[in-house]
């Protein structure tokens, strides 16, 4: 319990309290269904958290003449699989790729500049362009368990909400306020705003009911 921080068991007491209430809507489904969703969504803040900062280029860059550019945070890739074991209750398992890239450029060494005996420190001209040392390019996730509430059921489309814990460096919340199921055949289709490790605004992908 001390890895998890006041918001994430905010966010746990205020879905425990709504279960409690919801208790009634609960109706078991007769043949469980489990499926399998693939969706991209926006990168999340936790991307942005995982590439250099201020204080990483200023401590670890600039003393080696260098500096970061062109950071771009790529599209996530969310795989999910889906146990629905009532008619409105879903849990999920999210599994999240992401990949982050940037360039490390590297300014010349001043001509004729020897550092000081002792020393290994170059003093570098940073009036010149620098050149392209090399591209990062880093591979991060995280892992997700929530739970679904279907609230609006129809024939072609259903709207739900979730909420769980995302799994990262240390856990945050994943808040669903509003998703959009749509498809009664066996692909569906699913569009979702969310705010987790997983994505900052949302995802939209398919489904396939297994």
């Amino acid at each position: 319990m001390k890895y998890l921080n006041r918001s994430s068991l905010s966010v746990i007491c205020l879905f425990l309290v709504g279960l409690t209430y919801a208790q009634g809507d609960i109706k078991p489904l007769k043949n469980k269904q489990h499926s399998l969703e693939l969706a991209y969504g926006t990168p999340s803040i936790v991307a942005y958290l995982e590439t250099p900062g201020s204080s990483e280029v200023e401590g670890f860059y600039y003393p080696k003449g260098q500096k970061v550019e062109d950071v771009y945070h790529h599209p996530n890739i969310n795989l999910s699989y889906v146990y629905s074991w009532a008619e409105r209750w879903d849990l999920v398992t999210l599994a999240n790729i992401h990949l982050n890239s940037y360039k490390v450029m590297q300014y010349p060494e001043k001509e004729g500049y020897v550092p000081p005996e002792g020393s290994y420190q170059m003093e570098y001209d940073w009036t010149q362009e620098p050149a392209l040392l090399r591209q990062e390019r880093q591979i991060k996730g995280s892992l997700t368990f929530a739970v679904r509430y279907h609230w609006l059921l129809r024939e072609q489309v259903s709207c739900y909400s979730a909420l769980g814990i995302s799994l990262w460096v240390f856990p945050l919340p994943y808040i669903t306020p509003i998703g959009v199921r749509f498809g009664k055949g066996r692909i569906y289709g699913l569009v979702e705003a969310n705010i987790s490790a997983a994505n900052m605004i949302g995802m939209a992908g398919l489904g396939v009911r297994l």
